[in-house]
């Protein structure tokens, strides 16, 4: 078990610890004061070397984050156990072409103070990433998310607001509204 202090800046800190779960498998469990972007750094550093999140969650309160991920690792080379989380926390992530979303299913709903998202969708890699740059270009961050993954499909969780924990405009719920609408697959039989 590993127990790192990630410095994302000077006035930033978190623990990031790592629980190997078996070759090509470990829970990663967080706690502290991130940025409003690191699951999408997260997601992005994680895609590229083709590591799924099995299932986690991650939740803002206050002023940090606690959360804890199960990741599995499609090549060997690529262990979860052995990754540097100190760089993906602190790096911006690369550019990437972000895939469309292609989801199968999902609910949108409005709370108090946020919106909830939840998006159905095949599993593949990087979708994570790319479901959190379009919220991000829409102006919405998590300040909760959860994800699970089970035969081949799955399911993402999002509480969002605007930046600063602000409650999202109605033309932003719109904007989000028609984007998932254009998403939408029909899933082959």
């Amino acid at each position: 078990m590993l127990n790192a202090t990630v410095s994302i800046d000077p006035l930033a800190k978190a623990r990031v610890s790592i629980h190997p779960m078996g070759t090509c498998r470990a829970e990663i469990r967080i706690a502290g004061d991130l940025p409003v972007v690191w699951p999408e750094r997260f997601a992005s550093a994680l895609a590229p070397k083709s590591i799924r999140i099995l299932r986690g969650e991650a939740e803002h309160r206050a002023e940090d984050w606690t959360g804890h991920f199960e990741l599995e690792s499609l090549q060997p080379k690529d262990d979860p156990n052995d990754l540097d989380y100190t760089a993906i926390f602190r790096e911006i992530p690369a550019a990437r072409q972000a895939r469309p979303v292609a989801a199968l299913h999902y609910g949108l709903v409005r709370l108090a103070n946020v919106l909830r998202l939840a998006v159905q969708a095949e599993d593949r890699n990087g979708l994570l990433a790319d479901v959190l740059v379009k919220l991000k270009h829409l102006g919405l961050y998590p300040k909760r998310l959860t994800i699970d993954t089970a035969s081949g499909l799955v399911t993402q969780c999002f509480w969002l607001t605007g930046y600063g924990g602000r409650d999202p405009d109605v033309q932003t719920e719109r904007v989000l509204r028609e984007f998932l609408n254009s998403s939408r697959k029909l899933r082959r039989t």
